[in-house]
């Protein structure tokens, strides 16, 4: 699955759930959304746009890896506070926020609806690019063990 085709569905997603827009802090999330591992960062997409927000200390090497024109990259601190003046110039009022964010993250933001996983959701069934890297995996752990017993 390309990650624009990513993009779309959680946008579909947003747009059924009612939401004006889904942030995510965690980096596996956003490293599915972009192709960027980011720490220190947030994803926020609506149904209309979708935007990366990374401390600028990053900014060029994120700027140099993601390039799907659909993610607008933003450079400035990813903590609560900053999160909270991004939502207020979007003039959204439902959030939807992963569940495994933290207590200190989420009471920064107003109008926040926990919505569970609405990315884990859609990365739990594989594409086929994915089903292939998976099975690499597995034949390299394979060699790995059958190395090891013959040691």
């Amino acid at each position: 699955m390309k990650m624009n085709t990513r993009l779309k569905e959680i946008q579909e997603r947003i747009v059924s759930t009612k939401l004006d827009g889904f942030i995510s802090f965690n980096p596996s999330n956003i490293f599915y959304m972009t192709g960027y591992r980011a720490d220190n960062s947030f994803v926020f997409v609506s149904s209309k746009k979708a935007v990366l927000v990374v401390p600028k200390l990053l900014y060029p090497s994120v700027k140099e890896s993601v390039k799907d024109p659909q993610w607008q990259i933003i450079r400035q601190p990813a903590d609560a506070e900053s999160c909270k003046n991004f939502l207020k110039q979007c003039k959204c009022r439902r959030i939807g926020l992963e569940e495994d964010v933290s207590i200190k993250k989420s009471r920064h933001i107003s109008g926040i609806k926990k919505y569970g996983n609405l990315i884990e959701d859609i990365r739990i069934i594989k594409d086929k690019s994915e089903i292939s890297k998976i099975k690499i995996a597995c034949k390299i752990s394979l060699s790995a063990i059958e190395f090891a017993k013959r040691k």
